[in-house]
C-alpha cells in the first residue's frame, strides 16, 4: 500500500500518511463514478408522402352517356325522301327508279342517259347528275372508233401529224358536249321535279330544298 501523494509506503490499516499526513484513501471506498451516457443522436426525419387526395362523389356516367349520340336524323331524313319520290315518280317521265345510295350516302334517282344523286349535307338537298357508266362506255367507243377511222384516212391521204390532229381534237369536243348536253337536258326536267317532291321535308325536318344543285 503507498501514499497516493508522497509515494511512501504505508502499512496495512493506516488512515494518515506518516511522512506527509496526507489522509489515505482506501481503493475499496473509492465510488466509481460512471461513465458519462452517450448523447442520444436525433433521428432523421423521415420524408412525409402526401396523402392522395380524396376524390370527390362524383357520379360516373354510365355507358350510354359516355357514348357519343349516334345521328340518325340524316337516316330518317333520307328515308322520307325516299318515300316521296317513289310515290311521285309516276310525275316525271325521266326518272325510271328510286333507290338508296351507299356512295355518296343518300338517294339515286335513275334517268334514261343519267343517274341523279340526292344527298343532304347539312341539311340542304344536294342533287348531281352523272351519264350513266353504259353510255360512257358508248361515249369511248366511239372516241376509238373515231380515231381510227382519222388514222386510217390519214395514211390514204398521206396527212402530217398537224393535220391529224386538227381533225381529231374537234372530234373529241363533240363527242363531249354532246353527251354533256343530253345530260344537262334531262337535269332540267329531273332536278324541279325532285326540289318540288322534297317540299314537304322543308317544313317537317327543316330541310332547304332549294340550294344551288349541280
Amino acid at each position: 500500500m503507498f501514499c497516493t501523494q508522497c509515494g511512501g509506503q504505508l502499512p496495512e490499516g493506516s488512515g494518515f500518511c506518516h511522512k506527509c499526513g496526507a489522509k489515505v484513501v482506501r481503493a475499496d471506498t473509492v465510488q466509481q463514478t460512471p461513465a458519462p451516457a452517450a448523447a442520444p443522436i436525433p433521428s432523421q426525419p423521415q420524408p412525409q408522402t402526401p396523402a392522395a387526395p380524396v376524390a370527390a362523389n362524383t357520379p360516373t356516367p354510365s355507358a350510354s352517356a359516355q357514348a357519343p349520340p349516334t345521328d340518325t336524323n340524316g337516316a330518317a331524313i333520307t328515308e322520307k325522301a325516299l318515300e316521296l319520290l317513289k310515290a311521285n315518280m309516276s310525275r316525271c317521265s325521266k326518272i325510271k327508279d328510286v333507290s338508296i345510295s351507299i356512295v355518296p350516302k343518300g338517294l339515286v334517282a335513275k334517268g334514261k342517259v343519267s343517274n341523279h344523286t340526292v344527298s343532304f349535307p347539312y341539311g340542304d338537298v344536294h342533287v348531281e347528275s352523272k351519264l350513266k357508266m353504259m353510255f360512257t362506255i358508248i361515249s369511248w367507243a366511239i372516241i376509238i372508233g373515231l380515231w381510227i377511222l382519222i388514222r386510217v384516212i390519214a395514211e390514204e391521204n398521206s396527212w402530217d401529224e398537224v393535220t391529224f390532229w386538227l381533225v381529231w381534237v374537234p372530234c373529241i369536243i363533240l363527242d363531249y358536249g354532246l353527251w354533256k348536253f343530253i345530260v344537262k337536258r334531262e337535269a332540267k326536267v329531273v332536278h324541279p321535279f325532285i326540289f318540288d317532291t322534297l317540299e314537304p321535308l322543308q317544313s317537317e325536318d327543316g330541310v332547304q330544298t332549294h340550294p344551288k344543285s349541280q
